[in-house]
């Protein structure tokens, strides 16, 4: 912890109170190296994992897209399970991080617990509180879902032309590597949606 990382020992005890919101930012990923963050709020049947990224902690350097990103990361509302182990964060919603039940555990559990992170930081003259942040050392493959979720996946059999599979995801380490594969081939063959499927079929057919 730097000089300009101070702690609240007050109302809030053992609560790290930031500068800013970058400050904050720069913290969790010098502490923990959480440098990739997939972010999961609108599940789907297509996927559980809405986007990854990088959450820019410099102030010059944020665009306003980048802004909300970085809004939505330190909300009050969000919850973050940070795997040191793996050098990465998941950003979510409760309703998300519920489908785990080792989270929802720790959730519905005691938030002095020592694997939650207390913090706030302060925007002009008001102090913020920060998201509900969770370090996590268990093995990905160690958190299960409530219940197995079966997701769609596209299948390429060329760069115009794939099937639809389906995949069944039964942890945190088979829904990262199942989102890792299919961004993969987004990127290899471009961003075809489920609905064109059938389009590609018909082609395909005639």
């Amino acid at each position: 912890m730097t000089d300009n990382d101070k702690v609240i020992t007050s109302e809030m005890k053992n609560t790290i109170a930031f500068d800013s919101i970058y400050k904050a930012e720069q913290y969790f990923k010098r502490e923990y190296g959480c440098f990739i963050t997939y972010f999961a709020y609108n599940a789907s049947n297509l996927q559980l994992i809405d986007y990854v990224g990088f959450v820019f902690d410099n102030e010059d350097m944020v665009s306003s897209k980048d802004k909300e990103t970085m809004n939505y990361v330190h909300n009050k509302n969000t919850i973050n399970i940070i795997f040191p182990h793996y050098q990465i964060r998941l950003s979510g919603s409760k309703s998300f991080m519920n489908k785990f039940p080792f989270i929802k555990t720790l959730l519905d559990g005691n938030f002095n617990n020592d694997s939650f992170i207390k913090y706030t930081y302060y925007d002009s003259i008001e102090e913020i509180t920060g998201s509900t942040t969770i370090i996590v050392y268990n093995e990905l493959e160690s958190l299960l879902l409530d219940k197995p979720v079966t997701v769609k996946q596209r299948k390429w059999e060329s760069k115009t032309y794939w099937i639809i599979e389906d995949i069944v995801i039964n942890n945190m380490d088979e829904l990262i590597s199942q989102f890792i594969n299919e961004s993969y081939y987004k990127a290899k063959f471009g961003n075809h949606t489920v609905d064109n499927y059938y389009d590609h079929q018909n082609d395909h057919q005639n």
